[in-house]
């Protein structure tokens, strides 16, 4: 995913420092003792995305009256 704020992770509960991977991915240092690691996507864009995605399926419905078997030449 590329960076983006409303991307956060937490190790043990404790929220871990954004980084950046190979200059625009998404990415957090984790230590090697390990632990539970939580990642979420914030809520704030939900509206935005659920509106993009209901308008992409709209657009990508029927177009328009279908014709039936073959046309006559």
């Amino acid at each position: 995913e590329p960076v983006s704020a409303g991307w956060q992770a937490r190790l043990d509960g404790a929220r871990l420092d954004d980084r950046r991977a190979w200059g625009w991915a998404q990415a957090w240092s984790v230590p090697s003792s390990g632990g539970v690691l939580d990642v979420q996507r914030s809520g704030r864009s939900l509206p935005a995305t659920a509106a993009v995605l209901g308008l992409l399926l709209v657009l990508a419905g029927p177009g328009g009256p279908r014709r039936r078997g073959l046309e006559r030449l």
